[in-house]
């Protein structure tokens, strides 16, 4: 790179900070709210430039935003008068383009090949045909460079540096109108997205407003499965052969890929209201999310190996988590396992049945899953000491809230070097047996682990040594009669016996129709 356009670049993150810091309130040395004002009206007005021609205000905004690093992050009061007024020139010049009040809901999304010439806003690399050389915004996935720029693209990616700001974006609906920019940067504008960067900066700004647990988390990311559900279902049919059926007629599917890892992440954040809500439902009850939006977000994200990957190792560290801290409290499991096998079976046949409708025959990430499974990693005692510093109830409640993340990776872990039990012949073949294989691992892991860790002495047993303590699980499980003595001897002795109930593997069986069948109900039409 030549040292004219090192020198550019170095100015570009100079003004960048200055920017950060100088329009934050919080600092000691700080514009007022007028200058703010004054810099959007400036945003949206045409600037002669050097050479002829204009530039667009925010096309510059644009430019120094791509220089932002990281730290520090802009205020929430620039997103909130800045930020929200570039999504508003953008909305305002799309729904002219589409020759739509921008006070009325757009609709439908346009197919990208309708777009005709309209493209977004961009920075100066474009009006310059710069090409990448000051705008390679090094957090994004790398995609391919067309030469397209987006100045909410840029915005966002900024934005994503801060949940409060990025909240500030998401959360907000104009006065006389009745969407919110959530909506319209995700649905109304979903093709746009496919002429840059397929949503990743969207995506990053969503998982910054949207993985905690606040009440403004919690609320968009409502909103937002209900949207990506209700898009997401367009794609896909409950077909005559119960099997999922695949239609894009407007190659519109993959607008958002570079969305699917921030979406997974979200949902890695949101695990417990993901379970809550198909556990409700299983029961009747309404819980806080729809179970179809919850399979349609499902079906989006799990095309990704990495984020399906991500997201059955949480599942799994949450699932051993809850069943350590059941047995540690002296609760039963059965409720537990149901819910739990529920939650995976729902994921499982999402990934099954979007890679078949896709037409895609191999499935690694699956028979990685079940390569662990078939090792053993179920048994595998926790380390919660090494892994939290100590062993409480407080920290198997910690693991269940928010660090079944470590706990499910340090598991994988243990799948990926043989720590699991080299003695298991027996291979699940499908995925429903996958998790009930799984599951009863991880009771009977777990019940050990506690009868252990107290103490308990069973002199004489199969399954004890010559001291009477018990042996670790991946010596005699495979031996049946061992493991029938084992539970004989928990009822016996008041401990949780480890067993799956008729309940807990019907739920499982009959997970991949109920989420299959969550794409029968008529969703609306593509755009046409």
């Amino acid at each position: 790179m030549s040292k004219d356009a090192e020198d550019t670049k170095a100015a570009l993150r100079m003004l960048c900070q200055s920017l950060a810091v100088g329009t934050d309130p919080a600092k000691a040395v700080h514009v007022d709210d007028a200058f703010l004002r004054r810099l959007a009206a400036a945003g949206r007005a045409q600037h002669a430039v050097p050479g002829g021609g204009t530039v667009r205000g925010y096309q510059s905004v644009g430019t120094i935003l791509n220089a932002f690093s990281g730290s520090p992050p802009f205020s929430v009061r620039f997103m909130e008068t800045v930020g929200r007024d570039m999504i508003a020139y953008d909305r305002e010049s799309y729904a002219q383009w589409r020759g739509k009040p921008v006070a009325k809901d757009l609709g439908k999304w346009t197919p990208i090949n309708n777009l005709g010439t309209w493209a977004p806003l961009g920075d100066l690399t474009r009006h310059y045909d710069l090409g990448p050389l000051l705008n390679p915004r090094q957090q994004l996935p790398a995609v391919p460079y067309d030469g397209r720029t987006d100045v909410l693209g840029s915005l966002l990616s900024v934005a994503a540096a801060d949940s409060k700001g990025a909240q500030a974006l998401l959360d907000y609906t104009p006065a006389g109108q009745h969407k919110s920019y959530l909506e319209y940067l995700l649905h109304e504008r979903r093709s746009v997205w496919a002429r840059t960067d397929h949503g990743a900066s969207l995506g990053q700004t969503m998982r910054a407003a949207m993985s905690g647990h606040d009440g403004t988390s919690q609320k968009l990311f409502k909103e937002m499965t209900e949207l990506v559900g209700n898009d997401v279902r367009q794609f896909y049919s409950y077909d005559k052969d119960h099997k999922l059926k695949f239609t894009d007629p407007h190659g519109q599917a993959d607008d958002l890929s570079g969305m699917r890892y921030s979406l997974g992440e979200i949902m890695r954040a949101h695990l417990e209201d993901l379970d809550n809500s198909l556990a409700a439902n299983k029961m009747g009850l309404k819980g806080p999310l729809d179970p179809a939006d919850i399979d349609a977000l499902f079906a989006e994200v799990a095309q990704d190996d990495q984020v399906f990957a991500a997201l059955v190792r949480d599942q799994v560290g949450r699932t051993r988590a809850q069943i350590d801290r059941q047995y540690a409290t002296g609760k039963g499991i059965d409720a537990l396992l149901i819910s739990e096998g529920n939650l995976f079976g729902h994921l499982l046949a999402m990934r099954r049945e979007v890679l078949i409708s896709h037409g895609v025959k191999v499935d690694a990430a699956n028979a990685q899953m079940k390569s662990y499974i078939d090792q053993g990693i179920g048994l595998v005692p926790v380390p919660y000491a090494d892994l939290f510093g100590n062993v409480s109830k407080g920290v198997y409640e910690q693991a269940v809230t928010s660090g079944y993340g470590k706990v499910g990776d340090w598991l994988a872990k243990q799948g990926e070097q043989g720590g699991g039990s080299a003695e298991q012949d027996a291979k699940t073949a499908s995925d429903e047996q996958a998790v009930l294989s799984l599951l009863r691992q991880m009771s009977l892991g777990a019940s050990v682990d506690y009868a252990r860790d107290v103490g308990a002495k069973a002199a004489g047993e199969s399954f004890a040594d010559r001291r009477g303590k018990i042996l670790p699980p991946e010596k005699w499980v495979g031996d049946s009669e061992k493991v029938n003595a084992f539970v004989k001897w928990c009822k016996k002795n008041n401990f949780e016996a480890p067993r799956i109930s008729e309940d807990i593997e019907s739920t499982i069986n009959n997970s991949r129709k109920g989420a299959v069948s969550s794409f029968n109900a008529e969703s609306g039409e593509l755009a046409g």
